[in-house]
C-alpha cells in the first residue's frame, strides 16, 4: 500500500486488462447482484477517478467477504473509457448487455453529457462518483441517476461563503481562482463562485484557468502575488487545486487558499505541504479519528489493494456503503425497476455513515443528492505537528440546480 500519489504507468489496454483482472471475471453469476463500475483509469483523469473507483471496489471486496447482502455478493464488470466520451458509451452499451442492475460512474464533468444520454435511453440505474452534477440535481432529476452528496452550484457557494469565514484581512478580500478548462470546473467558477463572491464584496482579479494536460501554475501563482490577491478559491481537479497550492506556497503568500480536500490526492498533499494557510472543506472526517469506520477503510485498503494514500478510499467507500444499501432494499430478486424504486425513497443514516460523513444520504424523487450535506474544514496545524479542523461540521442545504 503506498502512502504517495499514485501514478499510472501501464497502458491503456494493460491497465484495462489489469483493472478487470483486479475485479473478478465477468462471468455472470446467477446469484450475485451483478454491478458495473465505469469511468477514468488509465485516462487524462484517471490520478483523481481511479482512486474513487477504487474505493468502491474496496469497499465492495470488504462487504463480500464477510458474507455479502444477505448472503448474495455483489459481482463487479468493470470498463475503462479513459474520459473518452464515445467509450463511454460504447463501455455502458457493453455493461447493459451483460444484464448489469447499476453502474457506478466515475468520471469528470466532460464525460457526463454522453454518458446522461446513453443511460437515459437505456434507463441505466446510476450511481455518480464525484460532484454531483445534472441529471442528478434538484429539482427534477433523472428517474435512474443518482449521486451521494452535495451539486456543483451548492459546492461553489458555500466555498465562497467558507472564504469569507477564513478571511482575516483588513481591507476588501482581493479574490482570485484556480480551475481547469473543463465545463463542470471552469463554470463553476466564472459563472457561480465569481459573481457571488463580488455580490458579497471581494474584488474578484483573476479567473486563472489551466488547461487539463498542465501541471504548472507557477506563472499564475506570480500573477497572483504581483497583484495583490489575498485569497484563492480552486474548486477542480486535484493536480490543479495542488498546484496552484504548491506554487503560492514557494512564493511564501500569505494569503487564504481554500480548496475541497475530499478529492484524491488533495488531503495527503495538504498534509505533505505543511502550510496553515491552504484550508481544504471536506465532505468527510480524517481517518485518524480512528472510529469503527476508518478502521475498517484502512483494514480493507491492506487487504484488497489500495494503491494511493488511503485517505482517498472516503469518497468510494461512502458510494460503497451507498450502493450495498440501495441493493438490500431492492431485496433478492432484484431488477433495474425495483431498484429505482427502492433508490428513490433510501435512507443511508447508520453510524459507520454519519461518523464518515457526518450527515445521511436521503434520496427521493426530487432529490438524487441529498437535501443537506455536512462539511468540516482541514489545515496543516503546526502545533500539533498534523492535520487539524479549522471548523467542525457544518451544515449546507442543497441547492435547486439553475
Amino acid at each position: 500500500m503506498s502512502s504517495m500519489l499514485g501514478k499510472f504507468t501501464l497502458s491503456a489496454g494493460a491497465a484495462a486488462l489489469a483493472w478487470s483482472a483486479i475485479v473478478g471475471s465477468t462471468a455472470l453469476a446467477a446469484d450475485s447482484y451483478v454491478v458495473g463500475l465505469s469511468g477514468d483509469f488509465s485516462g487524462p483523469a484517471a490520478g483523481t477517478y481511479k482512486p474513487l473507483a477504487e474505493g468502491v471496489r474496496i469497499y465492495v471486496e470488504h462487504l463480500n467477504a464477510a458474507g455479502g447482502i444477505k448472503g448474495k455478493k455483489i459481482q463487479l464488470i468493470s470498463r475503462d473509457s479513459r474520459s473518452d466520451p464515445n467509450q463511454v458509451t460504447a463501455d455502458l452499451n457493453y455493461l447493459d448487455s451483460q444484464k448489469i442492475l447499476i453502474n457506478v460512474f466515475a468520471s469528470p464533468s466532460g464525460t457526463l453529457g454522453a454518458y446522461a444520454q446513453a443511460s437515459a435511453k437505456l434507463d441505466m440505474p446510476t450511481l455518480y462518483t464525484n460532484a454531483c452534477y445534472p441529471p442528478s440535481a434538484p429539482p427534477k432529476p433523472a428517474r435512474n441517476f443518482f449521486c451521494p452528496g452535495i451539486n456543483t452550484l451548492t459546492d461553489s457557494y458555500t466555498s465562497v461563503d467558507l472564504i469569507f469565514r477564513l478571511y482575516k484581512g483588513a481591507g476588501p478580500m482581493k479574490l482570485a481562482f484556480v480551475t481547469t478548462d473543463i465545463p463542470g470546473a471552469r463554470g463553476a467558477a466564472e459563472k457561480i463562485m465569481k459573481p457571488y463572491a463580488e455580490q458579497k464584496g471581494a474584488q474578484v482579479i483573476d479567473v486563472a484557468v489551466m488547461p487539463v494536460a498542465s501541471s504548472d501554475a507557477t506563472p499564475i501563482a506570480r500573477s497572483f502575488v504581483e497583484r495583490g490577491v489575498d485569497a484563492v478559491i480552486s474548486y477542480t481537479i486535484s493536480s490543479h487545486m495542488l498546484a496552484g497550492a504548491d506554487a503560492l506556497a514557494k512564493l511564501n503568500w500569505k494569503g487564504v487558499y481554500l480548496m475541497t480536500s475530499s478529492l484524491p490526492g488533495a488531503a495527503a498533499q495538504m498534509e505533505q505541504l505543511k502550510t496553515p494557510n491552504i484550508y481544504g472543506w471536506d465532505q468527510f472526517s480524517l481517518l485518524s479519528e480512528n472510529k469503527p469506520v476508518h478502521r475498517k477503510i484502512v483494514d480493507a485498503a491492506q487487504k484488497h489493494g489500495f494503491d494511493f494514500p488511503v485517505i482517498d478510499a472516503r469518497w468510494g467507500w461512502r458510494n460503497g456503503m451507498v450502493l450495498a444499501a440501495a441493493l438490500e432494499a431492492c431485496g433478492w430478486p432484484c431488477d433495474r425497476e425495483k431498484l429505482v424504486t427502492a433508490m428513490n425513497k433510501l435512507k443511508v443514516d447508520g453510524t459507520d455513515m454519519i461518523d464518515l460523513q457526518g450527515s445521511p444520504v436521503i434520496w427521493t424523487e426530487t432529490v438524487h443528492t441529498s437535501p443537506e450535506k455536512a462539511i468540516r474544514v482541514y489545515h496543516w496545524d503546526d502545533q500539533k505537528k498534523a492535520m487539524s479542523m479549522a471548523m467542525d461540521w457544518y451544515t449546507v442545504q442543497e441547492r435547486e440546480w439553475r
